[in-house]
């Protein structure tokens, strides 16, 4: 499966789209503490962390195995300079 290509102001931007809708989810448990007992609730929020660590994790972090930049950016650098590989699903 390939990922849509992207500039890394979209990604910037879409990232920052995620985090403010997050960060609006969660003060919404503040105003409802009801919302944040609940167990469902809970563990959507383990979700989303996860997915924001993930995220992190391929996509931004700095490897430095592939001189410090991102996973996701070398990436794309390897199939740019290698159009006749193919993406692994």
């Amino acid at each position: 499966m390939s990922r849509p290509n992207k500039s890394a102001s979209q990604t910037a931007q879409a990232e920052g789209e995620l985090t403010q809708a997050l960060g609006r989810l969660f003060a919404l448990t503040e105003a409802y503490p009801e919302l944040k007992a609940d167990e469902s609730f809970r563990q959507l929020q383990v979700e989303l962390a996860t997915l924001e660590w993930v995220t992190w994790w391929n996509e931004r972090r700095l490897h430095g195995a592939v001189g410090d930049i991102p996973p996701a950016e070398y990436e794309a650098i390897y199939y740019r300079q290698h159009p006749q590989s193919k993406e692994v699903a």
